[in-house]
């Protein structure tokens, strides 16, 4: 496939940072190194990532570009809509002071993603830090991008940077057992359903009483088992 950026500019972290277009700003929550050589791993062989350039790692229609304080405003707009946070915590929107702390909590493992022709705000994806060398994968995706596969192609590209550049061993991810929409998304990238379990949260959730879901996806089965 050839570089979406054939017929423009090459895009850089400013690029997307202070000035963006407004469509698309009212948006879900879905779940939630180094480089190194290919290896063999427990992922479908289809690739996400088209091109990976001073921190901006792009795919065939978006541009993942590194969480910043610039992009405080967006997450605020993001989370506005009741939908966002719907499997989080009702659905509470966010306050700067929240979105503030989000993006100091995020800086070198989340990353907003935006339109990679038109530059429209999209969401955002993130490989957050977990034990040893694991990451958990999670994702928002605003409603007006939603049923058009953003959501799987964001998480493909993050899953193979995460394997081929991060040289991770394991992703992760949790989400609500109702969450049909997220579950679905994982399954096609290749996690596996390992567990379901029930714990208390601060908040009361429509569904909470079905718990919670664990899925997984090994760079390297753990006991060294080649894929079938």
């Amino acid at each position: 496939m050839p570089s979406i950026w054939a017929i423009q500019t090459r895009p850089t972290v400013t690029d997307f940072a202070g000035s963006v277009r407004p469509g698309g700003l009212f948006s879900a929550a879905i779940t939630g190194g180094r480089p190194t050589r290919r290896r063999r791993s427990e992922v479908p062989i289809r690739s996400g990532c088209v091109s990976y350039t001073g921190g901006v790692l792009v795919t065939a229609r978006l541009a993942l570009v590194p969480i910043a304080d610039a992009h405080v405003r967006l997450l605020v707009e993001l989370d506005s809509d009741p939908a966002v946070k719907r499997f989080i915590d009702g659905g509470k929107p966010s306050t700067v002071l929240e979105a503030e702390e989000f993006v100091a909590s995020s800086i070198g493992h989340r990353s907003m993603a935006f339109t990679a022709d038109e530059r429209v705000f999209v969401g955002w994806f993130g490989l957050v830090p977990g034990p040893a060398d694991q990451r958990e994968l999670g994702y928002r995706i605003g409603p007006a991008h939603w049923n058009r596969g953003f959501a799987t192609e964001g998480a493909r590209a993050l899953r193979d940077h995460a394997f081929e550049t991060l040289d991770v061993s394991r992703l992760w991810a949790q989400t609500m057992t109702v969450n049909l929409a997220s579950r679905r998304v994982l399954e096609k990238v290749g996690f596996r359903l390992v567990r379901q379990f029930f714990q208390e949260w601060p908040d009361l959730i429509e569904g909470s009483e079905h718990g919670d879901v664990e899925y997984e996806l090994w760079a390297r089965r753990p006991d060294n088992a080649s894929r079938t």
